[in-house]
């Protein structure tokens, strides 16, 4: 459901161009997205016969991804392909590959085309630019993402773009070129301390559709103060400024 709230984000958001769902409860979001994204992809399958679905890693996915695997649509008609991944491999605990396959890859979607590109191995440390050239390569050819599903962290990171990264310029490029680039991070967060690949804005920017939930008041915080401002330290403000396409947000109620 999207509510109109007369204070200053509702008024910053529709300047900004977002289109703002709010739910009473992170339960609510979850569910709210989950019948947006499905029904995305179902119109994706009746209007050219195909989905494209791509995911992020990290835990805050995990009960939307497990209800999309419990959805009733035509997943051998949808290729999913990832967002970001770290470099690590498959059957690594920090893997998001691993992710996916355990939350998604199951059930009614146990049929989708899941187009994973790292190693099926428990390595740390893997190269970054070769599996950057690993990922453009097992990118479905000429596919355009229907529906682009990122999480937002609290340092304002989204997809694997962070602020540090030393490939940043070319990460945030609207123009880039590439499908996916390494993120080579001189102080990776605590949580998942290794190098990453990831889509750029670029190719992001030509999704069809993006969505971004945000089932928790401390990523609203985050996401509000990000509105105030263009501010490469929180590159979620560069998603949120770009006018290619329309973000999808939802919230819980404050």
């Amino acid at each position: 459901m999207t509510v109109d709230r007369p204070d200053r984000f509702d008024a910053l958001a529709r300047r900004l161009g977002l289109i703002v769902h709010e739910s009473p409860d992170p339960d609510s979001v979850t569910a709210s997205t989950l019948s947006f994204v499905a029904a995305q992809l179902t119109r994706a399958i009746q209007d050219r016969g195909r989905g494209v679905l791509a995911v992020s890693g990290g835990r805050s996915p995990k009960a939307l991804l497990e209800g999309l695997s419990r959805w009733p649509l035509d997943w051998s008609r949808v290729t999913v392909v990832l967002v970001d991944e770290r470099a690590v491999g498959a059957l690594h605990p920090l893997s998001n590959t691993a992710s996916i396959r355990s939350w998604l890859i199951k059930g009614e979607a146990a049929c989708a085309d899941f187009r994973s590109f790292v190693p099926e191995t428990v390595d740390t440390g893997l190269c970054p630019v070769t599996l950057a050239e690993r990922a453009a390569a097992a990118y479905p050819g000429g596919a355009i993402i229907d529906v682009a599903l990122l999480g937002l962290g609290l340092d304002g990171h989204f997809a694997s773009i962070f602020t540090g990264a030393d490939e940043f310029d070319a990460l945030v490029d609207p123009t880039h070129s590439a499908i996916y680039l390494p993120v080579h991070l001189p102080s990776p967060p605590a949580e998942a301390p290794v190098h990453r690949v990831t889509l750029t804005l670029a190719r992001l920017l030509e999704a069809r559709c993006l969505v971004m939930p945000l089932g928790s008041t401390e990523k609203r915080s985050v996401f509000e103060q990000a509105c105030e401002r263009l501010d490469p330290r929180w590159p979620v403000s560069l998603l949120i400024r770009q006018q290619r396409n329309t973000l999808h947000l939802w919230l819980t109620r404050s």
